[in-house]
């Protein structure tokens, strides 16, 4: 019953992620016909997440060959990418892993990487809340850093970005930390 219920969440999280996603590429399509840049990703890879946040972009990036499966952190410009995780590319979805929750109304997506005693989080959230008008929908988006649990970066993206499907395909699980706030800026 248990697995059941966990295939289900997962099922409404990967739609919501992907409804989500779909307005995301609308916008990132009207961006890209006004000349703005859609993400960071080569031209041979795919975006499963990608955040605008006030005056930088963090892409992460999927290139599936030959059976192998390479994904990248790219966060920076166009002009200036500050940080590439990983540097080479063997085993390089190894270091990602993706956790899941349900909230009412939605949940919340993420995925983890850790560089020296630096932990990142990409995440999505999508949940319902009320106030005395009713229920509303609400989705938020961005970056978590933390370095010895102290936070260091927290962005939250202009657009409306989410955790994209092959993600949920490609990259291991992991325990969802409860003890995380990602809503902090």
């Amino acid at each position: 019953m248990k697995e059941l219920l966990k295939t289900i969440a997962v099922s409404i999280l990967t739609l919501a992620s992907t409804i989500a996603c779909s307005q995301e590429n609308i916008r990132a399509s009207n961006d890209t016909k006004r000349g703005a840049v859609a993400n960071l990703c080569d031209a041979d890879e795919e975006s499963i997440f990608t955040c605008f946040t006030e005056k930088k972009i963090a892409s992460l990036c999927l290139r599936q060959q030959e059976g192998n499966v390479y994904i990248k952190y790219r966060y920076g410009s166009p002009e200036k990418i500050e940080l590439i995780y990983p540097i080479s590319q063997a085993d390089s979805s190894e270091g990602f892993k993706l956790s899941t929750t349900p909230y009412p109304g939605g949940g919340e997506n993420r995925i983890r990487f850790a560089i020296a005693e630096y932990n990142y989080y990409l995440y999505d959230i999508a949940k319902s809340e009320s106030d005395d008008q009713g229920q509303y929908p609400v989705f938020k988006s961005g970056i978590l850093a933390l370095k010895n649990n102290a936070t260091i970066l927290s962005k939250s993206c202009k657009n409306d970005a989410s955790i994209k499907a092959p993600a949920f395909e490609v990259l291991q699980e992991e325990n969802f930390n409860y003890n995380l706030d990602m809503i902090r800026e």
